[in-house]
Order: structure tokens, then C-alpha cells, then sequence
């Protein structure tokens, strides 16, 4: 591609400055480019494919922009769950270690369940006491 500087006089078209964006519409008989210590490159692309760019644009921005919304929409929603503590300690404890059988402690936060404080039965049939010897 061609650069014109600025301040040259160039034949009609439509000339675009890469360093800033912008756009110099220059009329059939020719003018010259506006601006200072900047170039342009111009940009030749015919009326029928013009033509056909500018509605598949547009179409492109329609369809574009919602599914744009439901990704923002979809990635919020994920990390609201994600920093929900109960649910990420249990899907650290899917993910992390499948065959991983953690404690209450883990799971709970660092709260344990309540524990049964009932009296130990010594004489029970498992005690040694309780054996009848022969």
C-alpha cells in the first residue's frame, strides 16, 4: 500500500490514517489530505463489493452483539457461583481429588457436626471382660 503524507494533493477517494482512525473523504476532482506529521493510505474498494459488505456488516453487528451479552451474562453468572464458598469447597473436592473422601471439617468450613457424647458401654459383647473362658 501507498502512503500519502499529510498536506498532499491526491485524486478523489477515501483515504484512512492507520495511527489514528481517522477517515479523509476527498471529492472526484481531488483536494488535498487535512492534518500534520501524519500519513494516510488509501483505500480502494469497488461500489458492487461495497455494496455488498455494508449489509453483511450490519448483519454481522445484529447477530454479534446479543450473543456478545449472553457471553458477558454467562461469565458474570459463573463467577458469581464460583466465589460461593459451600459450592466451591464441594466442587474442589469433585474436581481436585475424584477418589478423595474429605473430612466434615473441609466440607463444613472448619465446623464440625455435632458429636454424640453418650456413655461407652465397657461391657459390651466385643469387651475382653465379658469372654467366657473354658
Amino acid at each position: 500500500m501507498r502512503r500519502y503524507a499529510a498536506g498532499t494533493h491526491v485524486r478523489g477517494g477515501l483515504y484512512l490514517d492507520p495511527t489514528t482512525g481517522r477517515t479523509a473523504v476527498i471529492p472526484r476532482s481531488g483536494g488535498r489530505l487535512e492534518g500534520a506529521d501524519t500519513w494516510y493510505v488509501r483505500v480502494a474498494i469497488p461500489l458492487p463489493l461495497a455494496l455488498l459488505l455494508a449489509p453483511l456488516a450490519g448483519a454481522l453487528y445484529v447477530i454479534a452483539l446479543p450473543l456478545i451479552g449472553l457471553d458477558w451474562m454467562a461469565v458474570s453468572l459463573c463467577r458469581w457461583i464460583w466465589n460461593a464458598q459451600p459450592i466451591r469447597r464441594a466442587a474442589a473436592a469433585l474436581f481436585a481429588a475424584p477418589r478423595a473422601r474429605p473430612g466434615w471439617g473441609f466440607l463444613m468450613g472448619g465446623r464440625r457436626p455435632a458429636q454424640d457424647s453418650g456413655p461407652k458401654n465397657a461391657s459390651g459383647p466385643e469387651s475382653k471382660a465379658t469372654k467366657e473362658t473354658p
